[in-house]
C-alpha cells in the first residue's frame, strides 16, 4: 500500500529537481543533532521521480513524495543552512517508522430503537 509523505513548501523545480523548504522535525530526521537556525533556512534537494505521481509538485504549493520510492533511497541533497552548499541526504530516513498498518474494519453502527423521536 502507497501513501504519501508531504515534505514542505516547494519553492522552485528546475527539470531534475524540486526544491523543498523544510521544517525542524524533516530537517531532525535526515540529520539528527543538527542546528536550527530561526527562521528556518533548511532545503531539500529531491529528484522528480521519487515525488507523487497523484500530487505533482508545484511551485509555491506542499510537495509530497512517494514513500514505497523514498524506501528505496534516492539522490536527495540537504542544505540545512540555506548557504547554498547542498550535501548528499539519505531520504529513506523519512520513511522509517512510518509503516501503514492495515485498515480498521468498518464498525456495524446500532441502531437506536426509538429513533426518531417521536412527540
Amino acid at each position: 500500500m502507497s501513501f504519501d509523505i508531504a515534505l514542505g513548501k516547494c519553492v522552485g523545480i528546475d527539470t531534475k529537481d524540486a526544491f523543498v523548504s523544510i521544517d525542524y522535525s524533516v530537517l531532525q530526521k535526515l540529520k539528527p543533532g543538527s542546528v536550527a537556525t530561526f527562521p528556518m533556512q533548511a532545503r531539500l534537494q529531491v529528484p522528480l521521480d521519487l515525488c507523487s505521481s497523484t500530487r505533482r509538485p508545484a511551485s509555491g504549493r506542499e510537495l509530497f513524495v512517494d514513500f514505497d520510492k523514498i524506501k528505496v533511497g534516492g539522490g536527495a541533497y540537504l542544505d540545512c543552512d540555506g548557504s547554498g552548499d547542498f550535501l548528499p541526504a539519505d531520504i529513506r530516513l523519512l520513511a522509517e517508522n512510518l509503516e501503514p498498518g492495515p485498515r480498521p474494519a468498518p464498525v456495524q453502527k446500532q441502531r437506536a430503537h426509538n429513533w426518531p423521536i417521536k412527540q
